[in-house]
């Protein structure tokens, strides 16, 4: 396996946020980035046009954050892929390296996760709680391609990578981002319809949660 990655962003109503994480990857190692413009309403895709390295896809209808890497998957061209969040605040190149650096200095096949460390003390405990929710990872295409034949959609695309990890004995590595976190759903849409998205993105990873670990009947008859 060489050691070219495809990077892929989701975006879905950036235009705020979404230069910063550019300006980053593009001096990155990276051999590829994509960014999927998931329908978004504002100039996203501007912001994108303006990196003539970076390939923007769009998505005319907005369809989600799974569906969104699904087709930026499909038009990658490498083996390895890195998945990173539009709304990131302080990415680094050295975290950037270092993710890339940690999944190809293990000889067994891993998923590396790229947690939120000293950022702000809300993601930071958020990171805490949950570090394997994390949207910053590094895995192979085997490993997704083992994942999408799972019946998930949404938000849930991180539990359903987690899963397939523990069904096919697949190390999950976790890398420190240090000073990073990122735009909240509140600080970015407003605190009802913040709260709304993020009550949603909750549910769906708590109904991909329970269909993997049912809740069995304890009760002896």
């Amino acid at each position: 396996m060489g050691r070219k990655v495809s990077a892929i962003i989701p975006a879905y109503n950036e235009e705020e946020n979404i230069k910063e994480v550019l300006e980053t990857v593009s001096r990155t190692e990276l051999d590829e980035i994509i960014v999927v413009d998931d329908g978004s309403e504002d100039g996203t895709s501007r912001i994108v046009k303006s990196f003539e390295d970076i390939n923007l896809l769009v998505l005319e209808d907005n369809r989600g954050k799974t569906e969104a890497i699904k087709a930026g998957v499909k038009r990658s061209k490498n083996d390895v892929f890195m998945f990173l969040d539009a709304d990131l605040i302080n990415l680094r190149e050295s975290h950037v390296g270092n993710m890339i650096e940690k999944f190809f200095s293990k000889k067994e096949e891993s998923m590396v996760l790229g947690v939120f460390k000293d950022g702000r003390t809300f993601t930071d405990f958020a990171m805490t709680l949950h570090p394997k929710l994390t949207g910053q990872r590094v895995l192979s295409r085997d490993l997704w391609d083992r994942t999408i034949e799972k019946d998930f959609d949404g938000y849930a695309i991180e539990m359903a990578l987690n899963q397939t990890c523990r069904e096919i004995d697949v190390s999950i590595e976790k890398v420190e981002l240090k000073g990073v976190t990122q735009h909240m759903k509140e600080e970015k849409r407003g605190l009802g319809k913040g709260f709304l998205d993020k009550s949603k993105m909750y549910m769906e990873i708590a109904f991909q949660y329970l269909k993997n670990h049912p809740i069995s009947d304890n009760t002896s008859s």
